[in-house]
């Protein structure tokens, strides 16, 4: 029978042993020549140390005993996606996640998993609209592994026709799925009329996935990702300074410096102006759920310092416990409500606001003009002492807890350097809220709310589709 015959055969066949390829036991075989020390300072406002290596690369280190036996380590550099130009923007924005997918150089990303399989220890790459970025961590234990990570990344980057045709293929299951989201789809339409000709942050198409290949993305990483020295290093928790700055001179301290680091620059992303005296609405149906999402968005120029930001930070606590309570509570008209009012710094000073909550479908049009009254009446009236105090009393609160845990201390330090704002004013920012008056907070909501008109998004249910009261 043939199932004799097939038997026959494998029977007869000569089995070789199992042989595997060489096992990968270290991130690196050598320590590479290194670089040196060139400075260092104390840092008594942050409790903490600065280095400067002899390649230009700048290291802050805050020791810490948040966390026994552990640090975080958050890396940025100043520039990012905002110096791509528009036909690049999308595939930049992969480059790090393809570079994730594939391993190093000599290190294919298997190989690399299994070596570092319950280790705690990690670094990853990213390339946002204004930073790019590396963050990780690791124990103590794993401080030179992390190093030795942050190294390749600059030295042996790699991307694979493996990495990237996995990719292709769930990018492309991804836009056909998002092509029959009509939520997806409504969004997507939004943006384009919210925003002016030069809004790049669009959906992934089919057409884009054709330009996608091996050169450019790792050309786009190494581009950004060339040199150590574009990039402020900071590290939080159970160090020691020095320890930190000799393991930075061996493995980042031989590497390529560069002359000067790269600015944010104006791409010119703005919403389109509002002539009327009414916010612009844009509608669209397709939930399969009996509600309606209700999003505003406002943007207005402004002028940017960490005083003015820690305020706005009030003046939206205070915006969102008024929202909460009318509509919400007073009315019962919403599942939920809540608000975003900031000011960015880069890459020019801008006041973003936005609002917004989801209601029954019959009760759109009586809870907008209710909302957008809140709004005018803080801009108009100000804001109460009493709303003041309860503010600050809860803003405090919240960063007397925040400021015990190292994310907090690594992330500030982080962007307070990329953005080459005074460490003083990150440390002492709980003294600026404790003084601000009602007066201050008061002149910036009539600064940012007094009038303000922009777009409102409404989102609601396919037609046909019953309250879930009613399945």
């Amino acid at each position: 029978t043939s199932y004799q015959a097939l038997l026959a055969r494998i029977t007869a066949k000569e089995l070789k042993p199992f042989t595997q390829g060489k096992i990968l036991t270290a991130l690196m075989e050598k320590k590479p020549e290194g670089g040196a020390i060139t400075s260092s300072k104390e840092l008594p406002i942050i409790s903490g140390k600065e280095y400067i290596l002899s390649n230009g690369v700048k290291l802050i280190v805050r020791p810490s005993k948040s966390s026994p036996g552990e640090f975080t380590m958050k890396a940025l550099s100043s520039g990012g996606r905002s110096n791509t130009e528009d036909k690049d923007y999308k595939r930049v924005s992969l480059a790090p996640a393809m570079v994730a997918q594939s391993g190093f150089v000599g290190i294919p990303q298997t190989e690399l998993k299994r070596l570092m399989a319950g280790r705690k220890v990690g670094v990853s790459a990213g390339i946002d609209a204004t930073v790019a970025s590396l963050t990780g961590g690791a124990t103590i234990d794993e401080t030179e592994a992390l190093f030795q990570l942050l190294n390749l990344y600059f030295t042996k980057p790699n991307v694979t026709k493996k990495a990237l045709t996995i990719q292709k293929t769930r990018l492309s299951q991804a836009i056909k799925a998002k092509k029959n989201d009509k939520k997806f789809v409504f969004h997507a339409r939004a943006n384009k009329e919210k925003y002016n000709e030069k809004f790049r942050d669009t959906p992934w198409t089919m057409e884009d996935l054709k330009t996608l290949n091996v050169p450019d993305l790792l050309a786009d990483f190494k581009h950004f990702f060339h040199s150590p020295a574009d990039f402020t290093f900071t590290f939080v928790g159970d160090v020691n300074p020095d320890e930190i700055a000799k393991l930075a001179a061996t493995y980042l301290g031989g590497l390529p410096g560069t002359p000067g680091k790269a600015t944010v620059r104006d791409r010119g992303l703005r919403l389109r102006k509002v002539t009327g005296d009414q916010n612009i609405r844009i509608t669209g149906t397709g939930d399969l759920v009996d509600r309606t999402s209700v999003d505003f968005t406002w943007q207005a120029d402004s002028t940017f310092d960490l005083t003015r930001s820690a305020r706005m930070g009030l003046l939206k606590r205070i915006l969102n416990r008024r929202l909460r309570e009318t509509i919400r509570e007073e009315e019962g008209g919403v599942y939920s409500i809540g608000s975003s009012l900031r000011i960015q710094s880069v890459p020019v000073p801008l006041f973003r606001g936005g609002m917004g909550f989801t209601c029954d479908p019959e009760r759109v049009e009586e809870l907008i003009p209710k909302a957008e009254k809140i709004v005018h009446d803080m801009g108009k009236n100000g804001v109460t002492e009493k709303e003041v105090k309860t503010a600050i009393k809860q803003t405090l609160t919240s960063l007397k807890l925040a400021k015990k845990k190292n994310r907090f201390w690594v992330n500030s330090i982080a962007i307070c350097m990329v953005r080459n704002w005074p460490l003083d004013q990150l440390v002492n920012r709980d003294q600026v809220i404790a003084n601000t008056t009602t007066e201050q907070v008061s002149a910036l909501a009539k600064e940012h709310l007094s009038g303000i008109r922009g777009f409102i998004t409404i989102y609601g249910p396919e037609a046909g589709v019953k309250s879930l009261s009613d399945n």
